[in-house]
């Protein structure tokens, strides 16, 4: 089995961490995640985390060390202004380019996520785009 790749678009908010943590525990609410058999449903995303075993949820779930200045398996990290402009040509991609451009699969590592600011036409901040791949 090879890694799943997940990703979401939330609200911008400037606090990523906190942008984090609320998705995280809104797919877990919805039981949008993997999940072994032969567990009883879990009371907590950390439990979800631990039932799934090493593969993981196969979710934004897994990202369980919150946000880092570089990549890490089970962290997202923000991408650097200049990766952005390589992936985009501007630092300030809208969510029609993130859609339409994902080459930045291409940078992530199983397990590892990373975090991008889509901006409105008018280059303000609408939303955060988060993207990883599962452990495997």
């Amino acid at each position: 089995m090879g890694a799943e790749s997940w990703s979401h678009f939330v609200p911008y908010q400037h606090n990523i961490a906190d942008a984090l943590e609320a998705l995280r525990q809104r797919e877990f609410a919805q039981g949008r995640y993997y999940l072994r058999g032969g567990h009883p449903p879990p009371q907590s995303i950390e439990e979800a985390v631990d039932q799934a075993g090493p593969e993981g949820t196969r979710s934004v779930i897994d990202v369980t060390s919150g946000v880092t200045p570089i990549p890490a398996p089970g962290c997202i990290f923000v991408l650097s202004r200049q990766q952005v402009i390589d992936l985009y040509g501007t630092d300030r991609p809208t969510r029609e380019m993130i859609e339409e451009n994902q080459a930045f699969f291409n940078h992530i590592d199983r397990g590892e996520a990373i975090c991008i600011v889509a901006y409105d036409k008018a280059g303000r901040e609408r939303e955060l785009f988060f993207a990883g791949y599962s452990f495997d």
